[in-house]
């Protein structure tokens, strides 16, 4: 395996997807965003104790 440095690329783009989001309710007031959302049971799943890639 071999070590992978993103920097700052990962806060900035979940930094940019939140923008983006806030935009769209304060402008048309739509919530178009929620499409790209990643399921509530996948999140959970990703987070809960000894499962996730790591």
């Amino acid at each position: 395996m071999r070590r992978v440095s993103t920097g700052s690329a990962l806060s900035r783009a979940a930094l940019g997807a939140l923008t983006r989001a806030a935009r769209e309710i304060a402008g048309p007031g739509t919530f178009g965003f929620g499409a790209d959302a990643l399921p509530y049971a996948e999140a959970n799943a990703l987070l809960a104790e000894g499962e996730g890639p790591w």
